[in-house]
């Protein structure tokens, strides 16, 4: 019994380990928009900050300093504001984050640096979010 009850509480221990909060600020109460939903209403979305939704891809593997969100084939590179806090380089699962939504034209040694740090090529364009408070779900 207690060789039983020590495996399942070890074996949760990875999961507790990066569900949480991170950030500056405290997320606010409220709903998040699911990212693809507000990429596709872009405008209503870009004015001050916002919360959105999404399933974790990817993190920055260096630092934890940036994430991406995906919802529904559609994805937003999520960035610490000013490097100022990051997340668990392993997390996965469902996250919440609570920041402004902007669409970013990135230089060629941005989406190198970028590139080195992720798993494929970056787009000269992508939507990101600047991130003021990220809650990772279990």
């Amino acid at each position: 019994m207690r060789k039983t009850l020590f495996a399942a509480l070890i074996s949760l221990l990875p999961l507790a380990a990066f569900a949480g909060s991170y950030g500056l600020e405290p997320m606010p109460e409220g709903d998040a928009a699911p990212i693809a939903q507000a990429i596709a209403s872009f405008d209503a979305h870009t004015d001050g900050r916002h919360k959105f939704s999404g399933r974790i891809v990817e993190i920055c593997q260096n630092k934890g300093c940036w994430m991406v969100l995906e919802d529904s084939g559609i994805s937003a590179r999520v960035m610490m504001h000013d490097h100022k806090f990051d997340v668990p380089k392993d997390a996965t699962g469902q996250a919440v984050v609570w920041g402004q939504l902007e669409r970013k034209e990135l230089s060629e040694s941005h989406r190198q640096h970028l590139a080195d740090e992720s798993k494929g090529e970056v787009a000269e364009v992508e939507y990101r979010i600047d991130a003021f408070a990220v809650e990772i779900a279990n």
